[in-house]
């Protein structure tokens, strides 16, 4: 007969399993710091897990690029999305690294 104890016990490491495979999921898509956030945090996890993938992570290109309307229209939002929030958060962050470490210059030829 199971206790109290070990029936939490259980649940505990089911919760922690699906988890651990939503956090695979939000990886796969290409979202690493909702992913690895994620694993303290589980909200992010979840909706990592159920937003877009960037287009060119595996799951993009097991999922998306298949010869169906829905597949093509869920490739371009992620395309756009992409565009729009994503490559100016990566500019600013290189503006930023820039500003705090020095720009580097590429070194003359001798």
């Amino acid at each position: 007969m199971r206790t109290a104890g070990s029936r939490s016990g259980v649940a505990g490491a089911l919760v922690a399993l699906c988890n651990l495979g939503l956090a695979a999921i939000t990886l796969l898509k290409g979202k690493i710091w909702t992913g690895l956030l994620g694993l303290f945090l589980p909200i992010l996890v979840y909706v990592g897990a159920v937003r877009l993938a960037r287009p060119q992570s595996p799951w993009a290109r097991w999922r998306y690029h298949r010869a169906r309307r829905r597949a093509e229209a869920k490739l371009a939002r992620s395309a756009r999305r992409e565009e729009r929030i994503h490559q100016p958060m990566t500019h600013a962050r290189t503006r930023i690294q820039d500003f705090i470490a020095g720009r580097h210059d590429p070194v003359a030829p001798a």
